[in-house]
């Protein structure tokens, strides 16, 4: 009966607080939903991402070489903890497609001629598979064929080694082993446009490239993860040999490093921006709370007076706050388990998982209704423990009037006399209210926190694309060839028509080791007076390539524990030079996409043996000539790929749009939600703690306009201040982010653009309004 009595009349206080209640019920309801919605997609894709790698079988490791016998399978096999091994042919090609002037890329991957289960398989989306008997023919992947309009039956002219080959199409894929689809650490997103994968009969690969009974890379399981290490040494020294390139572990092959990391980043933002909305919907409850008590303290004396104990009083205002909070912790849930499935859809299309494995996960749910409830208890703990001392006696009385105290400025004759009436007002109040006064200007310095983080993001991601395609990779035309070349290939490529200067790269696979650490990565040769490839300092100034020494991304340089001065040895890892040698690391380098070594061309040249040699034509070209030298290029025998820098920039600009589109209305949602909840709830409470004061005003003759504008200045001065503190707040947490959330293939540059602050104030600024 007392405890039915209770209950109802907190139901009527809820009902009679439906605004405030509305607010702390919508910050609540934000961050269950981006908790379900980012945990439920991030464990469904982990599940759909392994039932894929399962059932088409996706390798334990993978080894590039120059070439091999086809019986080295046998002998990897042979090695104790190797469960299977495949060989197979893969080789970067050419393709000609009609009405396209500028070649695509792709990547040849061989097949079995009939088919069978295989390590790293086919998923065939449309079509069938190989005809036996018939060599030119194709699987090809689905994303390239849709971007390129390839139908199913059509046939594609394919350059492979300078030879021309017509192909029919048999089929669309998918394969684990590309699921994010780049060619290569440099390639910041897919590309489907301009490049994909074609699988094809072994034996057509054998005959293109004169490989019969021979493979250049090999994939293979084994029985236990843990041992990985160990076995690939020892099929390093099997197939040593045979120039072996590199080998690359599960967890470091590129198209599963991408997708896991992106997953991970996804679920733990998704994750701290619960956290975030719970802590802020705790901190609103405590202030609205302990209003209460004050407010309520003669009601509190009564109901004690009547019989009700403590804990009865205490667990009344901890009820506030449950209710309020699991009233939005359940909303929250329906829609983040909505948005969880269209999260899901997006990703699965966007990684082409032919698999989608969705389940129902109790336990998140349990999670965030747990974190909702502890939370809410803490906001209202403070509430609840005052009300539970309240002595029934000193309760009957009006609460004691605060001491009217001096506040600062007060002491500052000459500017507090110059101060006007309601000014007055405005200071003494903030002044002898100031757990309310930093509460409010907290609230706007966390909203205003937030979208600067937010802008960061878009404007980070854009400079650096813009800092790669601008001034480190300033050429406007890449062209790869097919092997090595002298200096008669970079004299023919500057003579054609269209270009302005040529300049040479070499690219050239080596083993860099420090004591036990060792990274497989490529040696970049670079002029010392290139023009085209630039290398930048922390502080973005140009760094000299002269001499022998090697100059280290930052991140392969933490990799192998090496600063400048320091010695590594570093193998080359194809070609018939075997030897080793110590070399000096002259300089490290920040570079947020990818990480490389670099060398002096003409040293690294020499290293190798040879007096000069490339393998990439750098060219800067006349305007409206790149696409006739495109066309010139495709039928040129020694070039295997050819790289339009317009292409490749447009291409990335137009993924950060879209993304900027969605981050940018996401980013001002949270924040306006969170200045909504705590601007109104500290406004309403400001508004009932001085009615008295207020009416006074009415009585001396203040118009209900005159008596909003005190209120209205004081909310906006209050918010002045915390938007003034939200700015260096924010620029903290953008430099923590960047210091901390660093993935292997990409760190982000902390950069804001003066546009950023502008948007930031100017949207702070409107939802306080």
């Amino acid at each position: 009966m007392v405890g039915g009595a209770l209950n109802k009349r907190l139901v009527r206080r809820i009902i009679g607080m439906w605004g405030q209640a509305l607010a702390i019920v919508a910050v609540v309801f934000l961050g269950a939903a981006s908790y379900i919605t980012g945990t439920s997609a991030h464990q469904n894709l982990l599940l759909s991402r392994d039932a894929y790698y399962d059932e088409y079988r996706f390798a334990d490791f993978f080894i590039s070489l120059e070439r091999a016998p086809n019986s080295a399978a046998f002998r990897l096999e042979d090695i104790t903890g190797v469960r299977e091994v495949r060989g197979r042919i893969v080789k970067d090609a050419l393709v000609d497609l009609p009405g396209i002037d500028e070649p695509r890329n792709v990547r040849m991957v061989s097949m079995p001629e009939r088919r069978r289960p295989v390590l790293n398989d086919v998923h065939l989306a449309e079509g069938r598979y190989f005809d036996e008997g018939v060599r030119e023919q194709a699987i090809i992947s689905a994303e390239f064929a849709q971007h390129n309009d390839i139908a199913i039956g059509d046939r594609v002219q394919v350059t492979i080694d300078g030879r021309r080959y017509s192909l029919r199409v048999m089929g669309y894929g998918h394969s684990p082993e590309y699921i994010y689809l780049v060619r290569s650490a440099q390639d910041l997103v897919p590309d489907a446009e301009r490049f994909g994968i074609l699988w094809v009969p072994e034996p057509f690969a054998e005959m293109a490239l004169d490989m019969t009974g021979a493979y250049n890379d090999f994939t293979g399981t084994v029985d236990d993860p843990a041992e990985l290490d160990a076995i690939l040494d020892r099929t390093e020294q099997v197939l040593d040999p045979y120039g072996v390139f590199s080998t690359v572990k599960q967890e470091d092959q590129l198209s599963h490093r991408f997708v896991t990391d992106q997953i991970e980043m996804r679920d733990a933002v998704f994750a701290m921006i619960a956290v975030l909305f719970l802590a802020i919907a705790a901190s609103v409850l405590m202030v609205l709370l302990n209003r209460m008590v004050r407010q309520e303290r003669t009601e509190i004396g009564l109901l004690k007076a009547f019989g009700y104990s403590n804990m009865a009083i205490g667990w009344y205002y901890i009820k506030f706050a449950l209710i309020v909070s699991i009233a939005g912790c359940l909303l929250g849930m329906v829609l983040g388990h909505w948005l969880s499935l269209i999260f899901l859809d997006l990703y699965v299309q966007f990684y082409h998982f032919p698999i989608l494995e969705v389940q129902f996960y109790p336990k998140v749910y349990l999670t965030i209704t747990l974190l909702t409830a502890v939370f809410a208890s803490a906001g209202a703990l403070s509430a609840a423990r005052q009300a539970a001392r309240t002595q029934p006696a000193e309760a009957m009385r009006p609460e004691a009037p605060r001491h009217g105290h001096r506040t600062f400025i007060e002491g500052w004759a000459f500017l507090w006399t110059r101060l006007g009436f309601t000014s007055k007002m405005i200071v003494r109040n903030i002044g002898r209210n100031r757990f309310r006064a930093a509460f409010n200007v907290a609230g706007v310095m966390i909203a205003a926190a937030i979208l600067l983080v937010g802008f960061h993001q878009m404007d980070s991601v854009t400079y650096m694309v813009d800092l790669q395609f601008t001034q480190i990779q300033r050429e406007d035309v890449r062209v790869h060839f097919i092997t090595e070349r002298g200096r008669g290939a970079l004299y023919d490529m500057a003579r054609m028509t269209g270009v302005r200067r040529a300049e040479p790269l070499l690219q050239y696979p080596f083993e860099l080791r420090n004591g036990w650490r060792h990274v497989d990565t490529g040696i970049i040769g670079v002029p010392s007076d290139a023009r085209m490839t630039r290398l930048l300092d922390v502080n973005e100034r140009p760094v000299e390539i002269r001499g022998p020494g090697l100059i280290l991304a930052e991140a392969l340089a933490d990799e192998l524990g090496v600063r400048p001065g320091d010695s590594l040895r570093i193998k080359p890892l194809m070609g018939k030079i075997t030897r080793e040698r110590d070399v000096q690391v002259r300089k490290v380098v920040q570079q947020y996409l990818g990480s490389a070594a670099y060398m002096e061309i003409g040293a690294l040249s020499r290293f190798l043996d040879e007096p000069f040699a490339m393998n990439v034509a750098l060219l800067e070209m006349h305007p409206d000539t790149s696409s006739d030298l495109v066309r010139y290029l495709k039928d040129v025998p020694i070039v295997a790929a050819v790289e339009l820098s317009v292409d490749a920039y447009a291409s990335l600009q137009e993924v950060l749009a879209d993304a900027m589109a969605i981050m940018a209305t996401t980013i001002s949602l949270f924040g306006g939600i969170i200045a909504f909840a705590i601007i109104y709830n500290t406004t309403i409470i400001s508004l009932v703690e001085r009615q008295r004061e207020l009416a006074s005003l009415r009585v001396m003759g203040f118009t209900k306009k005159e008596i909003a504008r005190i209120l209205y200045r004081e909310n906006v001065l209050l918010s002045a201040v915390g938007l003034l503190l939200g700015i260096p707040l924010g620029r903290w947490l953008c430099q923590l982010i960047v210091d901390t959330v660093e993935m292997d293939m990409l760190r982000l540059p902390f950069h804001l653009e003066p546009e950023s602050y502008v948007k930031t104030i100017s949207l702070t600024a409107l939802f306080v309004l």
